[in-house]
């Protein structure tokens, strides 16, 4: 994976200029946000631990602890597919070539879907817990996550199999992924989907149910967050389909996509996680003074 400006690079910036499109071509800036980005991560994963090591302080337990970890797990799959779909890195191995791989089922499915699904989840989960004073087991956890998954993996299935003239097809000349205007559309209209179903879920707790310690605020945050991001990321796909060819735009929404995948995940988790290492004890007397009140 080179970042320096090779022979091949200038015949990619060349054909592309061919084509009337001005390619910055790749380079250390993009190596740079690849380790800026990497090393957040990193600092996350102790967040993580720290979490997992405390899983049974109440306040951290009420957060379901392994939901936000495969909301973590998730962000970073993510990353991951952003780094590949905004061209930071040479789509020319194998793997990558496979644009219905790195776009349908790295950034969408196993991360934007997933992501959204664990919020609501969540939010099913507070739901049953509110409404009926009834805790969700393990296994209805996983058939409900499983039935959220399902609704979006099979759509990828469906898109892997179709001609890619239809979906995402490759270009090998300049190394990038090339969408089928209507397949855009529906990607697009699909991402809406699934944020608008966290949102709304968050939104419906705040409406029809008390939450004793203010739950459905950390999802409204969280999906607010999101829809922020996505927003700006529909507008330039439109607006400027060839982004990514700009460093500063492909640098630009990936760093504004991550500060909104991690700024979700606090949302929802910051509160108890920082009163776990700063005021414990006093936080959970708070914490159950203040279920008790809602019962």
């Amino acid at each position: 994976m080179s970042f320096e400006y090779t022979n091949t690079e200038k015949i990619r910036v060349f054909l592309a200029s061919l084509a009337g499109v001005h390619l910055d071509h790749i380079g250390y800036a993009d190596m740079a946000t690849i380790i800026v980005w990497a090393t957040v991560y990193g600092i996350q994963m102790l967040a993580i631990f720290y979490m997992l090591k405390n899983r049974r302080y109440r306040p951290i337990r009420s957060h379901q602890p392994y939901l936000m970890l495969l909301m973590y797990i998730s962000s970073v799959f993510w990353f991951v597919g952003d780094i590949t779909t905004n061209e930071l890195i040479h789509l020319s191995s194998s793997p990558l070539t496979n644009c219905v791989f790195i776009t349908v089922w790295l950034r969408s499915t196993l991360g934007q879907s997933l992501l959204v699904g664990t919020l609501v989840l969540r939010s099913i989960t507070l739901y049953v817990k509110y409404k009926w004073n009834r805790k969700l087991s393990a296994s209805m956890n996983l058939a409900v996550g499983g039935l959220l998954m399902a609704s979006n993996i099979v759509p990828a299935i469906i898109i892997t199999v179709m001609p890619t003239i239809k979906t995402i097809k490759y270009v090998p000349k300049l190394q990038v992924c090339d969408f089928n205007p209507q397949f855009k559309l529906s990607v697009v209209v699909l991402g809406w989907v699934t944020i608008g179903s966290a949102l709304g879920s968050g939104i419906m707790l705040a409406v029809f149910i008390r939450c004793a310690h203010k739950e459905h605020r950390g999802i409204i945050a969280a999906s607010s967050i999101l829809a922020a991001a996505s927003a700006l990321q529909t507008a330039v796909f439109y607006l400027k389909p060839r982004y990514a060819a700009s460093l500063a735009w492909r640098i630009g929404i990936v760093s504004t996509d991550q500060v909104a995948v991690l700024g979700a995940w606090w949302a929802l988790m910051g509160r108890s996680l920082f009163n776990c290492m700063f005021r414990k004890q006093p936080y959970l007397i708070k914490w159950r003074t203040e279920a008790k009140i809602k019962h």
